[in-house]
């Protein structure tokens, strides 16, 4: 009995001379939440897909539960699969929907019922068993596929940006219900999504992808607080990202140039002089009104932009040597907003720079 019940190895899609998925290796532990997430194009629907069984790989191997995929059809594997368009059938009630799958499999009519039953509580729509698709709000038909799909007991549900087709707002409100769903019965879902918001929300872990290879997959906080590549960093949420390569070093801290500004920044691990890399900080960890000292970065900055958005008062400031920053200071009624062409002191701590890999050009 394996505690892994999806495995990707060392899989790889490709079509001609385009390689949509390139040599990806992954594993989702049972019970958890992962996400594919990633801009279009980027291959998260074809690693989906190959997960389902609509797709075969070119190389590479999928197991499901322990179990070697291999050439089993869809409809052979311990899987359901949930839509961004719904694909309910009009003609059958919201109860018949559900009960599609176990019909087909000719379960017992009383097991139907009550399996039935059992969706539409898990749902919270326990009354709308005999209306009609069409007399369903949007977030009603998504919850019902949702329903839909899990009746069937999957090992694994498959879930392709089921909520993209949605408002804003009822978007959010799926997400929690979608992670209450999940928690409630522990079923283990793979979740493709280009919203790193959705994908931080509700995931156990997150398989960040670019360009047909994973870049990281880690939990939604290390994620957003140890971006590992440079893609990473800028793909999920906003940063500053600074570029250079190493100037001196001693042991694990090290320091690089900047758009004319030295920036000092700790390692993991020990890198020689000249060596590419990248400083991540979000707008978020800097101070305002920083000053200098061994532990910290600090500047003295002009306020180019000044940007209320409420809860939130977001700058773009330009240190003398023309480092631009983002900085975003909460407004919790102590901060008095700055004016544009005002001189500032900016700066982190050194600790809170995420080093980060960047492509070399």
């Amino acid at each position: 009995m394996t505690d892994i019940d999806v495995e990707l190895l060392n899989i790889t899609k490709s079509w001609g001379d385009f390689t949509a998925v390139k040599n990806v290796s992954f594993k989702v532990k049972k019970g958890e939440f992962c996400s594919l997430l990633g801009p279009s194009g980027c291959g998260k629907t074809t690693i989906m897909r190959m997960i389902s069984g609509f797709e075969t790989p070119t190389e590479g191997i999928v197991r499901i539960a322990g179990e070697d995929m291999s050439g089993k059809k869809p409809f052979q594997r311990p899987t359901n699969l949930v839509f961004q368009h719904h694909a309910l059938f009009p003609h059958l009630t919201v109860a018949e929907n559900i009960a599609f799958g176990l019909k087909i499999k000719k379960q017992p009519r009383e097991e139907i019922q009550k399996r039935v039953n059992r969706m539409l509580e898990l749902v919270q729509l326990p009354e709308l068993g005999d209306r009609t698709i069409r007399q369903l709000s949007g977030g009603q038909r998504q919850r019902i596929a949702i329903a839909r799909a899990l009746v069937n007991e999957p090992a694994v549900l498959l879930l392709d940006e089921p909520l993209s087709a949605l408002d804003l707002k009822l978007r959010e409100q799926m997400q929690l219900e979608l992670k209450r769903i999940q928690h409630e019965i522990g079923t283990t879902f793979v979740f493709v999504t280009h919203d790193q918001k959705e994908a931080i929300t509700m995931s156990d872990v997150i398989a960040v992808i670019n360009e047909g290879v994973i870049e990281q997959m880690a939990s939604p906080s290390d994620i957003y607080e140890r971006p590992a590549t440079e893609f990473v960093a800028g793909f999920i949420g906003e940063t500053n990202l600074f570029k250079g390569k190493i100037k001196k070093g001693s042991g694990t801290s090290a320091s690089l140039m900047c758009d004319g500004e030295e920036i000092h920044v700790q390692l993991d691990e020990k890198l020689p002089e000249g060596t590419s890399i990248g400083v991540s900080i979000r707008p978020e960890k800097i101070i305002w009104g920083a000053v200098a000292d061994e532990a910290t970065n600090a500047y003295e900055a002009t306020v180019r932009e000044t940007i209320y958005q409420g809860n939130v008062v977001h700058y773009r400031v330009v240190t003398a040597n023309g480092l631009e920053l983002g900085v975003d200071i909460t407004n919790n009624g102590g901060h008095q907003v700055a004016a544009v062409g005002e001189t500032v002191n900016i700066g982190w701590p050194i600790e809170r720079g995420v080093p980060v890999m960047v492509r070399v050009t």
